[in-house]
This record gives C-alpha cells, sequence and structure tokens, in this order.
C-alpha cells in the first residue's frame, strides 16, 4: 500500500490561495477607484474655493456666496467620509494580502509535507527492493 496521496488536499490549498488571491485583488481595485474619487473630489474642492475666492473679488450676492459656499462645505464633507472610507478600505487591503500569506504558507506546508512523503516511500520502496535483490542473490549463491 502506497503513502497518502496529498492531491486533494493540494488541490484544496491552491483553491483557497486563489479564493484569496481574487479577494485582495478586488480590495485593491476597490481601494485604487476610491481613490480616483478622492483625487476628483479634491480637485472639485480647489477649483469650487477658486471660484468662490475670485468671485468674492469681483463682488458677488450674498445668496450667490451662500450658495457657493455651502457647496464647497459639502464637498468637504463628501470627502471626508471618503477618506475614512479609503482608511477602511486599505485596512480590507492589508487584511486580504496577510490572509493570502497565510494561505500560500498553509500550502507550501502541504507542498513541503508530500514531498518528504513521497521521499520516505521511495526510500521503503528502495530498502524493499534491495532486500529482495539480497534474497535473490542468497538464493543463487546458495545453489552453487
Amino acid at each position: 500500500m502506497g503513502p497518502f496521496s496529498l492531491h486533494t488536499v493540494l488541490d484544496y490549498r491552491g483553491r483557497l490561495e486563489n479564493l484569496a488571491q481574487q479577494k485582495l485583488m478586488g480590495a485593491e481595485q476597490a481601494a485604487r477607484q476610491l481613490a480616483e474619487r478622492i483625487a476628483k473630489a479634491e480637485a472639485e474642492i480647489t477649483a469650487a474655493t477658486a471660484e468662490l475666492a475670485e468671485k468674492q473679488r469681483q463682488g458677488i450676492s450674498i445668496r450667490e456666496h451662500i450658495s457657493l459656499a455651502e457647496g464647497l462645505d459639502y464637498r468637504q464633507r463628501e470627502l471626508a467620509a471618503m477618506n475614512e472610507a479609503m482608511a477602511r478600505r486599505l485596512k480590507n487591503v492589508d487584511s486580504a494580502r496577510g490572509h493570502l500569506q497565510q494561505r500560500s504558507q498553509e500550502k507550501k506546508v502541504m507542498e513541503k509535507l508530500k514531498e518528504r512523503q513521497n521521499a520516505a516511500w521511495q526510500l521503503h520502496l528502495n530498502k524493499k527492493e534491495a532486500a529482495s535483490l539480497d534474497e535473490i542473490a542468497t538464493l543463487y549463491h546458495g545453489k552453487r
């Protein structure tokens, strides 16, 4: 009887590693998309601030000033919320990266176990073959 086959376990570990890779890629993509939205919001805030400053220099009505200032405040609150979301997404990326590292390590351990098991089985087979050859040689030598 041969050694226990680790193919099923290795396949399972490989699937877990692939799932962890997909999760990491999804988390990184979500973080990149949010970073793009943050950059766009920052550009809008800069443009709105410049517009408000220019209109103040030229002279504007109070209603227009209030409207522009409220729009700017809204964008700044939105940016703050996006920055908080980015912090959470970066934590998710770190968590996914750690999970992937753990899954990869588990797979490598199983691969090493399989290699050791195969080497031990091969050593066992070599010893049996050597014993059989010794027995044949003894029988052959005994007939002479």
